[in-house]
C-alpha cells in the first residue's frame, strides 16, 4: 500500500511515536526497483520520497491494509525489501482533481520461492482486508484481476478509496513472484482514469528488471536517496514547541513528563513534535503531537482520516482496552476541528479520554487527555481543548 493510500489506512494508538528501522539489504535488491526515468512522462515530476530504500519487516507491518505484525512476516519468510517510493506528498494532483499521486516499486526477499508464493497470497489476503478502513468510517471499493504476462503466483487489485468530506483517491496493486523474490507495484492517482494498463506496464519492466540483476546483467548503481529522516525542527520554519500547549497553558498542576522531535513512520510529516504532561492541570494526564505537513491540502486529508477513525473504537490502540461509551463531541477551532470522548476499561481501572484534533493551514494538532478518577472532562472543557490547540498554531504559525 502506498503512502496516499496508506494515510487513509491509519490505527490509532494512544501516545503512540513510531520510530525508525535501520536495517540492512544485500546490495543486489537495490538495483531492482524502477527509476524515475522509467516511470514515464506521468511521474516525471513526481519527487522521490525520503522514507525508500530497505524495507524491513517493521515497515511492512505499517504499509499494510489489515492487522498484519512482525512476527506473520517473520513466519512466513519475509527477510527484507526495498523500495523506491515517488509521490507528490503536498497533493498538488488532489487540488487540481487529476493526476498520479505516487508511484512505488519494491522488491522483497523471502527464505525460499515456496516462501516468497506464499508471500504473494498473504499479501493478496491483506489487500482485501477492508475491515480496519471501514470501521473507521472510510469508505472503499476494491476488485482483484489477473495481471497479464506475470505467471501464476501473481495478483492485481484496483481500488477507490473515500475518506467523509474528501476527494477520491484511486489505486492499484500488482504483486509477483520470481524465484524467492516477490516485486511490488503500486499506482495512486487523484482520478478515476483507470491506470491499471500503466500499472501492467511497470509490473512487466520490474521482472525484467528483475531478471537481469538476478542473472548478473546489470551493473548499474542504485538510485541515490534523500537525506534519512531525523527528528528536528522543519528545515524552514516554524519551530513547532511554539505550537504545543505549555504548562502555562495548564495551570500550576502541570508537569512536562517529555518533549522533543519525533519520526511519525505512519502519517510521514515534515516535522513532528510532541509534549505530555503528567499530572496535567485538570486531567491526570495529556499528550499533544504537533505535525506539520508538505501543504494544507495533505494536512486536510489527514486531519479527514483522523476526524473519520475517532469514530471507531479502534481509536484506543491500547491491547486489552474495552471501551464502554464512544461519543463525538461538536467542536470549533482553526481551519478544522473534532473531537471525541472515550470511555473504557484498561486492567480493570476506568479511563475517561478527550481525544481532539484541530487543524491549522499545513499543521494538525491531536491532543488526548485523560482522567483515571474522578471522570470530570465535560463537553465543555473539550471545546477548551480544541480553543486552546487552535491559539497556540495561529500565536505559533506567526511567532
Amino acid at each position: 500500500m502506498t503512502r496516499w493510500v496508506g494515510i487513509l489506512a491509519v490505527i490509532f494508538t494512544v501516545g503512540g511515536v513510531a520510530t525508525a528501522s535501520g536495517a540492512s539489504s544485500a546490495p543486489s535488491l537495490a538495483l531492482m526497483p524502477l527509476a524515475r526515468a522509467q516511470l514515464g512522462p506521468a511521474a516525471r515530476a513526481l519527487p522521490l520520497d525520503p522514507y525508500s530504500g530497505v524495507q524491513t519487516n517493521a515497515d511492512a507491518t505499517r504499509n499494510a491494509t489489515g492487522r498484519v505484525t512482525v512476527a506473520q512476516l517473520t513466519r512466513l519468510g519475509r527477510l527484507t525489501g526495498y523500495a523506491l517510493d515517488y509521490d507528490d506528498s503536498a497533493g498538488h494532483a488532489l487540488d487540481a482533481g487529476h493526476g498520479l499521486l505516487e508511484v512505488t516499486t519494491e522488491v522483497d526477499r523471502y527464505r525460499s520461492a515456496a516462501a516468497a508464493r506464499a508471500g504473494v497470497a498473504f499479501w493478496r489476503r491483506d489487500d482485501a482486508d477492508l475491515a480496519p478502513l471501514r470501521s473507521a468510517g472510510i469508505a472503499v471499493t476494491e476488485r482483484f484481476f489477473a495481471p497479464a504476462h506475470l505467471g501464476r503466483s501473481t495478483f492485481g487489485a484496483e481500488a477507490a478509496v473515500t475518506v467523509p468530506g474528501k476527494r477520491p483517491v484511486y489505486g492499484v496493486d500488482i504483486y509477483f513472484a520470481r524465484g524467492a523474490l516477490v516485486g511490488e507495484v503500486s499506482v495512486t492517482a487523484a482520478d478515476p482514469a483507470s491506470r491499471r494498463a500503466y500499472a501492467e506496464g511497470l509490473a512487466g519492466e520490474l521482472a525484467r528488471r528483475i531478471a537481469l540483476v538476478v542473472a548478473g546483467r546489470n551493473a548499474g548503481a542504485p538510485v541515490a536517496l534523500p537525506p534519512t529522516v531525523t527528528p528536528g525542527p522543519p528545515p524552514n520554519g516554524p519551530e513547532l514547541s511554539r505550537l504545543a500547549i505549555t504548562t502555562a497553558d495548564l495551570g500550576p498542576v502541570s508537569i512536562v513528563k517529555q518533549q522533543g522531535y519525533d519520526v511519525d513512520l505512519d502519517l510521514k510529516p515534515v516535522s513532528e513534535y510532541t509534549r505530555s504532561f503528567t499530572p496535567a492541570g485538570l486531567y491526570v494526564t495529556l499528550q499533544e503531537q504537533v505535525a506539520l505537513f508538505h501543504s494544507a491540502t495533505e494536512a486536510s486529508y489527514t486531519f479527514a482520516t483522523l476526524s473519520a477513525g475517532m469514530g471507531s473504537a479502534l481509536v484506543i490502540g491500547e491491547v486489552g482496552a474495552k471501551v464502554t461509551t464512544l461519543r463525538r463531541v461538536p467542536v470549533h477551532g482553526g481551519d478544522e476541528a473534532a473531537a471525541v470522548l472515550v470511555d473504557f476499561t484498561l486492567k480493570a481501572v476506568p479511563i475517561r479520554m478527550a481525544i481532539v484534533v484541530v487543524r491549522t493551514g499545513a499543521t494538525t494538532e491531536m491532543i488526548w487527555a485523560g482522567d483515571r478518577a474522578t471522570m470530570t472532562i465535560s463537553d465543555a472543557s473539550v471545546q477548551a481543548l480544541a480553543s486552546l490547540a487552535a491559539q497556540r498554531a495561529a500565536t505559533g504559525l506567526v511567532a
